[in-house]
C-alpha cells in the first residue's frame, strides 16, 4: 500500500533512487541537480490492466524501462506520457522535468526498511536477513541504508524482484564494500547467471565478452540465498552542491582511446573517472557515466575506449571536457575495457 503524504510526503529535497509517484505511475530519480520547483525522473512502473508479477495486492503495475541505460529510459519515457521533454540550458539537453506540485507521493529510500514485514513474504524477509548481516558486518548506522526498486514502492515479485540495496554515504558504502568482500555474505554469481546479467551489456553498446568482463569486477551485483542482490550508494551531500552550480555544453558525440588515471568518484550519479589522454585530439579530463552499470567496475591503469557525448563542464572559473555515457544524446554510447590493469 502506498504511504499516506502527510506521513511519507516529500521531507527533504529527493536525490538519486528515490521514487515518486504521479497519476498511475512510479517515477525513479536521477541524480542530484533538479531545477527549481522540478524533478528530473523517468517512468519506471506503470498501472496496466493487465496481470504482471508487479503488484501493490490490488493493483499490478507493467516495468517500463525493460533494460537499464539510455535506451531504457528513451523507451519508458516514449511509452508514458508523465516527463515531458523539456530544454533545460544548465544541462544543454532535453531532460524529464516533473513538477513538484504534480507529485502525489514521495518515496525515499531510507524509509524503506520501517515498511518491510518479515512476515509479509520470502523476498522481504531475505531483504531484512541480508541487511541484518550487513549492518553486523561493517557497523553502519541502520539508518544509512535503505532500499530502491520495487521493494521500496511495494510492488515487489517475490519470484523475480531484486533485492536493491542503497547505502548512504561514501565513508558507509566503503565500510559495506570492505565487508561484502571479506565476509563473501553476497555471492558472486554462476557463469549462466553472470552471462544474463552481461546480456544486460547490450543495451550499453558492449559486446557480450566485454559487458561479462565488467560484471565479473561487481562486487555489488551478487546472490544471497538464491536472490539476485544490487547495492549501489547515494551522495549524502550531493544536493548541496545545488542546480546550476556547473553548467554543461554539449559539443557532440565522440569515440577515443584513453587511459584511467584516477578513480574520482565510483559511485555515486555520475560516477567519474580521471583520464590520460593517449595520442592526438581534445584534452579530455574526465570520463562520466549515468549509467550505473560502470558504477566501480574501472581501475587506475585501465585502458578503455569510450563512446559518448563530449560536453564542456564549467564551475566557477574553471572548465573542463569530459565524455559522458549512459545519456539519450549517445544511446548506444559505452565504456570498454581493451587493456587491463590486471585480471579480474
Amino acid at each position: 500500500m502506498a504511504p499516506d503524504r502527510d506521513r511519507d510526503g516529500i521531507r527533504r529535497p529527493l536525490r538519486d533512487k528515490d521514487y515518486v509517484k504521479i497519476k498511475s505511475a512510479f517515477l525513479q530519480v536521477v541524480g542530484y541537480e533538479h531545477p527549481p520547483g522540478s524533478i528530473i525522473a523517468f517512468p519506471k512502473y506503470v498501472k496496466t490492466n493487465t496481470r504482471t508479477p508487479w503488484t501493490d495486492g490490488v493493483n499490478f503495475y507493467a516495468r517500463m524501462a525493460p533494460f537499464y541505460g539510455a535506451y531504457g529510459i528513451d523507451f519508458s519515457l516514449k511509452m508514458v506520457n508523465v516527463a515531458p521533454l523539456v530544454y533545460d540550458e544548465v544541462f544543454d539537453s532535453y531532460v524529464p522535468k516533473i513538477s513538484l506540485n504534480s507529485i502525489e507521493c514521495a518515496y525515499h529510500i531510507e524509509d524503506a526498511l520501517s515498511r518491510l514485514d518479515r512476515k509479509a513474504g520470502r523476498l522481504e524477509n531475505t531483504a531484512l536477513e541480508l541487511i541484518d548481516e550487513i549492518l553486523s558486518l561493517s557497523n553502519i548506522q541502520r539508518s544509512k541504508i535503505g532500499l530502491t526498486g520495487s521493494l521500496l514502492i511495494g510492488v515487489h515479485s517475490n519470484e523475480i524482484s531484486d533485492i536493491d540495496l542503497v547505502v548512504i554515504g561514501l565513508e558507509n558504502i566503503l565500510r559495506v564494500k570492505e565487508a561484502i568482500i571479506e565476509s563473501g555474505v553476497i555471492r558472486p554469481p554462476s557463469v549462466k547467471v553472470a552471462e544474463q546479467w552481461a546480456l544486460s551489456g547490450f543495451s550499453h553498446g558492449l559486446r557480450l565478452r566485454d559487458a561479462l568482463f565488467l560484471v565479473r569486477r561487481k562486487w555489488y551485483r551478487g546472490l544471497y540465498k538464491g536472490v539476485a542482490v544490487s547495492i549501489s550508494g547515494v551522495d549524502d551531500e550531493g544536493v548541496m552542491r545545488g542546480y546550476g552550480v556547473r553548467r554543461y555544453k554539449g559539443l557532440g558525440e565522440i569515440s577515443i582511446v584513453t587511459r584511467i588515471s584516477k578513480v574520482i568518484n565510483p559511485f555515486f550519479t555520475p560516477v567519474e573517472y580521471e583520464v590520460a589522454m593517449l595520442g592526438t585530439g581534445p584534452k579530455i579530463d574526465v570520463i562520466a557515466s549515468y549509467d550505473g552499470f560502470y558504477a566501480d567496475v574501472l581501475k587506475p591503469g585501465d585502458v578503455v575506449e569510450v563512446r559518448g557525448l563530449l560536453q564542456r563542464v564549467v564551475e566557477k572559473d574553471a572548465s573542463y571536457l569530459r565524455i559522458v555515457v549512459g545519456v539519450r544524446e549517445v544511446p548506444d554510447s559505452y565504456i570498454r575495457v581493451i587493456e587491463a590493469r590486471e585480471a579480474s
